[in-house]
């Protein structure tokens, strides 16, 4: 379902850091949005578990170097 992905694996990850996050939505911001949107629940509901730490410091981390660009 997701081809054209280097790594399908988190949906907020295929949005925001791979290339084909940009083109496989026709309405990327709001698709962006809603990648956030289920992303803060699960994290406040498991601030801890791994599987939500890894993929949002990669998120942060890509935030932060593009921030700096």
């Amino acid at each position: 379902m997701y081809s054209g992905f280097a790594e399908a694996r988190t949906i907020a990850v295929m949005t925001f850091v791979d290339p084909a996050g940009l083109t496989l939505y026709r309405d990327w911001p709001r698709a962006s949005q809603a990648a956030v949107a289920n992303l803060r629940p699960a994290q406040g509901r498991r601030p801890r578990d791994p599987r939500l730490l890894g993929p949002v410091a990669r998120l942060a981390a890509v935030s932060s170097l593009t921030a700096a660009a």
